[in-house]
């Protein structure tokens, strides 16, 4: 897996401030689940294509997605 780095709101940041300052080990595993898990995912969905890939369509990056 590469590298990345994540950009968190205003909202999530003071969230996982509270988390730490808490010590709130449930809390904790709950934001990992529902914030970094997804940017992680979409992260590694494709962002680019080359504009020879006769392959592409614009609905390409749909099929990568979890559907909920």
């Amino acid at each position: 897996m590469k590298k990345m780095a994540v950009t968190l709101h205003k909202d999530e940041l003071e969230r996982l401030c509270q988390i730490m300052a808490d010590g709130d080990k449930d809390g904790a595993l709950l934001f990992v689940r529902e914030v970094l898990e997804e940017k992680v995912k979409a992260n590694e969905l494709p962002h680019c294509v080359p504009f020879y890939d006769v392959g592409y369509n614009p609905g390409q990056a749909d099929s990568f997605k979890k559907n909920s």
